[in-house]
């Protein structure tokens, strides 16, 4: 699904079609509260940002992540077509460390795991110490992360949290959540 509008008709029918779809949405709109701050790690196509962007509403922020030129392109479109004016997007990996990453592009998702027939791309990364640090960024309550298996690695708990302060997590197939408890 390239380009979508989340409050239509035939999304809906994707949300029937897609058990997949479905659940991830509907967790992520289930776990957003009006004001919560949220980092969607592995955006891909902004099905999950634009679904916590809503929940979190026009008081919440949203931080999404996609470092695939194609798929950031898509998010960014998606975002303006849903309307979605508190998320900011990056086209930036989130890694153990700051540089750069290699991901294979297959299909429509990308990973660190080679896969048949993979474009392999280097992206620009950068851990999640360095960006909440040089954004001024004190709390994230809702972390999702579909990583294709490169979610721990991503998504390390930043040194400046305790353990009073940082989200939760509870995990699922190919999606990391994390929801900070209050």
């Amino acid at each position: 699904m390239d380009s979508f509008i989340l409050d239509s008709a035939e999304f809906e029918q994707t949300l029937r079609d897609s058990a997949h779809v479905r659940g991830e949405v509907r967790t992520l709109q289930s776990m957003g509260a009006p004001g919560m701050v949220a980092f969607d790690v592995g955006a891909n196509k902004g099905v999950t940002t634009v679904a916590l962007a809503k929940s979190v509403g026009e008081s919440g922020q949203i931080w999404a992540f996609e470092p695939i030129p194609e798929y950031f392109d898509a998010l960014r479109a998606n975002l303006r077509a849903n309307a979605v004016r508190n998320t900011q997007a990056y086209r930036l990996a989130l890694s153990d460390h700051n540089g750069g990453v290699g991901f294979y592009k297959h299909g429509g998702g990308s990973g660190v795991v080679p896969a048949d027939d993979a474009e392999w791309l280097p992206v620009p990364a950068t851990t999640v110490d360095e960006f909440v640090a040089t954004r001024g960024i004190d709390h994230v309550d809702v972390l999702s992360a579909d990583c294709e298996g490169s979610e721990l690695v991503s998504c390390r708990e930043p040194s400046g949290h305790s353990a009073a302060t940082a989200p939760r997590s509870s995990a699922r197939s190919t999606t990391a959540t994390l929801r900070h408890s209050t």
